[in-house]
């Protein structure tokens, strides 16, 4: 199985996934992608979506829920690395 991107940090991690036009453009490959996604969380994984269109819109106002949610979950940088 693959994660689009992982976020690791001393008090855990997060499945990022992004959702583009390239890879999501079909039912068949978005209903793989919720299926991916329900054993990910099933597994006691946390995951966050970003769709391109938002990222593309406004970066800065797309990924503000993701930092949010860092913090919530405690995952911030290691110090003195």
């Amino acid at each position: 199985m693959r994660i689009d991107l992982v976020i690791v940090g001393e008090q855990g991690r997060l499945a990022v996934e992004c959702d583009g036009r390239y890879w999501h453009s079909s039912p068949e490959q978005a209903q793989n992608d919720l299926l991916r996604e329900r054993i990910l969380r099933r597994a006691g994984w946390t995951v966050w979506r970003l769709r391109e269109s938002d990222f593309l819109l406004d970066p800065d106002a797309s990924l503000r829920p993701l930092w949010a949610l860092l913090d919530r979950l405690g995952i911030h940088p290691a110090k003195g690395r």
